[in-house]
């Protein structure tokens, strides 16, 4: 997808409404917005080493906002269309990482390597997947579509499509997903 295409997915995520108050308001004032789109640009500088300068300073402008707000969005990321940040703070992810479509990250969340021998690795998340406040998922393992993940439950393990994983054990109590959790998706 084209850099535009990717930011009008995002935004997409956020609206509720079409007035121009609102449209304003999601793009001066909400974080994870502000975050999504300097990730999206500086991901798409990397690959253009004749803008060298433009992606040093977008570099310079995410790793401010990883001070600012607590999000570690490193641009060598893969992440799809329609991201939603919920909620600013306390989010690491991991470079290496790979995220669908449509996914919803929300505050605490961490994502990234750990493991142990085949186990040993970062997550591949799938498209529409709900990540709950304070989730922890880690090693090589993926986390199917339409799956959510509830706070503070810390998966190491494959979670199967449709699944709705909880804390403590981080044991699949429905296969209901992610249905009631991602709203106003994007679809190209």
């Amino acid at each position: 997808m084209l850099l535009k295409e990717l930011v009008i997915s995002d935004y997409t995520r956020y609206k509720s409404s079409k007035q121009f108050f609102h449209m304003f308001k999601i793009i001066f004032f909400s974080i994870g917005f502000k975050v999504a789109l300097i990730y999206r640009i500086t991901n798409n500088l990397a690959t253009k080493k004749y803008l060298l300068p433009f992606f040093l300073l977008f570099k310079y402008i995410q790793h401010r906002q990883k001070i600012r707000y607590g999000i570690h969005l490193p641009h060598k990321t893969t992440i799809g269309y329609g991201l939603l940040i919920c909620h600013f703070g306390g989010i690491v992810i991991s470079p290496k990482a790979v995220i669908g479509n449509n996914c919803n990250i929300s505050h605490g969340v961490t994502i990234g390597k750990g493991g142990r021998g085949l186990n040993s690795g970062v997550p591949k998340i799938e498209d529409n997947v709900y990540i709950g406040p304070g989730a922890t998922i880690i090693g090589n393992i993926t986390i199917g579509s339409n799956s959510a993940i509830g706070a503070n439950a810390v998966v190491s393990k494959d979670v199967p499509e449709n699944s709705t994983i909880i804390s403590g054990k981080s044991m699949i109590v429905s296969y209901k997903g992610s249905f009631d959790f991602i709203h106003n998706k994007y679809t190209p």
